[in-house]
Order: C-alpha cells, then structure tokens, then sequence
C-alpha cells in the first residue's frame, strides 16, 4: 500500500475554500496566499503516521489539530495530536502530543510536559470546548485506544479527567477506534454535550499484514492491506453533559445507535433546519454519510437519505474524512462541505 495519508488538514482547508469560493460565486482571481513559516515560528514536532513499511489501516492514517486559547491571553495556541507506530507500540518509546504556547510575537514555546498533556495513544483528532462552564477551554482527545478528557485548571495546566467523566469510551472486544470529536449543546441546557465518531473494527495485532499469503485482500492477486470497506463499522457515541463534571453515554436512547454503525472520521453540530436546536452531521469513510435531525426533545431522527446528504448525486457512497459547516452565501442557512478521499469529488 502506498504511503498516502488518508486525512490532510492544509490540503483540505485549500480545496475547500477553492471549492467553496467557486459555489458562491465569487472570484477565484485573488485567492489568499499562504506561506510556510513553520521554522520561523519554532514549530519542532515530529509526527508519527505508522511505521514506513504500510502494512495496516491504521498505518495511513493522519492526526487532527486544533487552534484555542487554552491560557485566555488573546492569542491562538496550537494542539497537535500525534500518532505512533506498530514499531514504537513495541519499543516502548511512544511519540506524544503536543501544545504549543502561542508567544504572541509570531514564535510558539513547546509547553506539553508542564501543562500536564502529552498522550501517548494513537491518536485521531480532537475538540476543545468549556464542558465545565468555568471559562477556560478544555480539550478533548481521540485516540485508537482510551480517549481523553483534559480540564483546564486555569493556571496553565491540564488534568485528565477522562475516566471520572465518563467519556474515556467503551471497553469493547476489539479496541476502539475514535477518530473525530465535536462538542455542542443538543438539549439547550446551557452545558456542551460531546459526539465522538468511531472507525472500524481493527485489530492492527490480530489482522494478518500484507504482504501475507493469507490475506483475505487482494488486488490483481497481489496481497494487500485491507481497506476501510473489509471492516465493519464502530458505533458513533453521544454524551450527555450531566451539568456536574460526568457525561452519560445516552447513544441508544438519543437515537444515533445503528444497526448498521459508519465508519466514521469526523462530525459538526448545527443547526440545520433553524428550528433551535444543534442538528448532527456526521463524515463516513467508505459508506453513506449521516444526517441526524433533532427532534427539540433529547432525540434525533435519521434524515440522511432523504435530505440528499448521504452520498452523491450518482447514489454512491463517498469516503468522507473531512467535514465543516458554515453559511457561504448568506442566506442565513447552514451550507456543509465534505472533503472526501483521491479521485472523489468534494
């Protein structure tokens, strides 16, 4: 399998605001410029993607980011998450995340180990939000693997607070594989709820590698990796915010569990249908996309199909990694942009 990472931040954002640009008809002629200014800024990080020989999933697979204000100065940090490898799982020596103080003059300062961060589980993507309410923006990391709730102690710290929340994620018989994360108030309670979408069930230390002569894939009789479409999905997970520090997993009861569960990447709440309340959209890779229509009263209805938004115009299925939500022509409607994988439109 080629080493080509399944979920690339910049190259999306640049397509989408062509794309985006385009749909509204705007000029394209002066598109803003950007420039890489990683060094000047005192950006060191190393990030794993799985080790050089791609013999699994998991090993084409990139990590999420996130600018927030985790110190409230005025000034965007940066979160990296990182990823590991089949290679380092077994030395021991694991790669970890990264915060990044913004110094305010354009430079970042590598703050991990005295903010109390630096997971060390391979990593998917993150959301930050004030689950507690209390000013101070919290994280929260996805992981392949135990993910992780992170408090921010408003003194420049951090406390994993993962397991006494409730949100560390189910214990299931083949490990779970979260990939997005997105918090927003679905019950207008005044506190942030959290969805995490999970992947498919893998087990990178069970699944036989290619290139064995045992491999259930093939291509062209050559053994393969298997792709995402020789898995089943992973249950996406609802949380409810308890307004007292804990989450409840509401998943079943809010109506997002599926007998048919996606493959999922990443998720945006909005409110859609401006009826008042945060509807849930959700990005598949390899399977049709989810639209979740809130019904105002703790429950949401599956509206995928017919709002036109689980595959495209052809009726195929798309593999959807990245996701935003946004008004692009003003007409106060929430318009949705996908990215999805090579060779697929946007």
């Amino acid at each position: 399998m080629t080493r080509l990472l399944r979920f690339s931040i910049p190259l999306a954002f640049l397509l989408a605001f062509q794309s985006l640009a385009h749909y509204a008809g705007l000029s394209t002629d002066h598109l803003p410029t950007f420039t890489d200014i990683t060094k000047q800024a005192g950006i060191r990080c190393k990030i794993t993607c799985g080790d050089e020989v791609t013999d699994f999933l998991i090993d084409v697979n990139g990590e999420g980011a996130a600018f927030f204000d985790y110190d409230n100065d005025g000034d965007q940090d940066v979160y990296l998450v990182n990823g590991s490898s089949r290679n380092l799982q077994k030395s021991g020596r694991l790669p970890h995340d990264y915060l990044l103080r913004n110094n305010g003059d354009g430079t970042f300062t590598d703050v991990t180990e005295q903010a109390g961060l630096g997971d060390t589980e391979w990593g998917g993507g993150c959301a930050v939000g004030y689950y507690n309410n209390d000013g101070f923006l919290d994280l929260y990391v996805t992981n392949y693997g135990p993910n992780k709730l992170y408090r921010n102690n408003g003194d420049g710290t951090f406390t994993d607070v993962s397991e006494a929340a409730g949100v560390a994620g189910p214990k299931w018989e083949i490990p779970k594989w979260s990939m997005g994360a997105a918090f927003g108030d679905y019950d207008n309670d005044g506190y942030l709820d959290l969805f995490v979408t999970n992947f498919c069930a893998f087990n990178y230390q069970k699944d036989l590698p290619a290139p064995h002569p045992d491999s259930p894939c093939k291509m062209k009789g050559v053994p393969i990796a298997c792709p995402p479409e020789k898995y089943s999905g992973q249950q996406d997970l609802l949380y409810h915010n308890n307004g007292n520090g804990t989450f409840t997993d509401v998943s079943v009861t809010a109506g997002i569990a599926r007998k048919d569960p996606g493959r999922g990447f990443a998720v945006v709440f909005s409110d859609f249908d401006l009826d008042g309340d945060q509807d849930i959209y959700v990005a598949n890779d390899a399977g049709p996309n989810f639209y979740y229509e809130n019904d105002g009263k703790g429950h949401f209805n599956d509206v995928s199909l017919t709002s036109g938004t689980a595959v495209d115009e052809f009726g195929n299925a798309q593999g959807s990694m990245g996701l935003t939500a946004g008004d692009v022509d003003n007409n106060g409607l929430q318009d949705i942009f996908v990215t999805n994988f090579i060779d697929q439109q946007n």
